[in-house]
């Protein structure tokens, strides 16, 4: 007679064995389609002075790229305070 604990290792591996022939007889699974996603991130955003939005380019195509991509993360260092 097998001891309990015996008996419940054979079990597990019954059961594993069973799970593993269930898996490899699933048909193979067509590969994920490759999608693009973009993912921008910016560091210290420090807006230290006025910016003038048309009249700086490099500026713009800063939000341009931040605007177009899927996610999105910036740092933005600084306090939105009107001061009343």
């Amino acid at each position: 007679m097998l001891s309990r604990r015996t008996s419940r290792i054979v079990t597990l591996l019954v059961v594993l064995a069973g799970a593993v022939v269930a898996v490899q007889a699933q048909p193979p699974q067509s590969a994920p389609s490759a999608a693009d996603f973009t993912l921008a991130l910016v560091g210290d955003a420090i807006i230290t002075r006025k910016i003038a939005v048309y009249a700086e380019p490099a500026f713009t195509r800063v939000i341009d790229l931040i605007r177009n991509a899927d996610a999105a993360f910036v740092n933005l260092e600084m306090l939105f305070h009107d001061y009343e």
